[in-house]
């Protein structure tokens, strides 16, 4: 809410859209969380999902009935799976079990199959990848191991440090709280209605 100046709360009478302020909306949000987490966070964060990544998608392999597409190929956090039913089939089934499983990208490929993209961050845990794949083993049986997947070429991946600056917590909160302060905000009064209300 610190970040919620739009077009609409200072000049309603000449906003034409809110697009551009909601996108550097989300980019600062975006921009903050790098700077909290600064360059061993952020290098954490993607091994982490990498990592769980990988460990999923080598045992979803083998489960009788999945394929993970292309997996000759090298991956980093995200892989897709090509499925024996509808993936909106499988979708609704995972959300019955309390699992966002990824997103059906089916008919986004030459190939006329059912596809299920599956990402991973440093949000979940090991045991949501383990969770996930008992999930699918329920589904279509027992993996029956764990595939050898090809890592990513050495030649590819970053040697060196990418640089990025990192801000304790509390002086990033500051920082965005005296931008905050700039702005006619809701964190401190409501809003007249004709600046809340888009014209239809």
């Amino acid at each position: 809410m610190v970040l919620s100046t739009r077009e609409q709360h200072i000049r309603k009478d000449k906003a034409t859209s809110n697009i551009c302020s909601n996108q550097a909306f989300i980019a600062t949000i975006a921009g903050a969380a790098i700077l909290a987490r600064g360059e061993a966070g952020m290098a954490a964060s993607c091994a982490a999902g990498r990592e769980r990544a990988h460990r999923a998608a080598a045992k979803l392999h083998t489960i009788p009935s999945l394929k993970v597409c292309y997996a000759q190929q090298a991956f980093w956090n995200e892989f897709s799976l090509m499925l024996p039913e509808p993936a909106a089939a499988v979708l609704a089934k995972g959300r019955t079990a309390g699992l966002h499983l990824g997103v059906d990208i089916t008919g986004r490929t030459p190939c006329n199959c059912a596809l299920l993209k599956i990402s991973f961050s440093d949000i979940q845990t090991d045991d949501d990848a383990d969770r996930l794949v008992t999930f699918f083993e329920g589904l279509y049986g027992k993996a029956t191991g764990s595939a050898t997947l090809p890592a990513v070429p050495a030649h590819l991946l970053r040697s060196g440090e990418v640089g990025l600056p990192s801000f304790p917590l509390a002086e990033l909160k500051a920082y965005y709280s005296k931008l905050g302060e700039l702005n006619i905000s809701p964190d401190y009064r409501l809003l007249p209605a004709r600046f809340v209300h888009d014209e239809v």
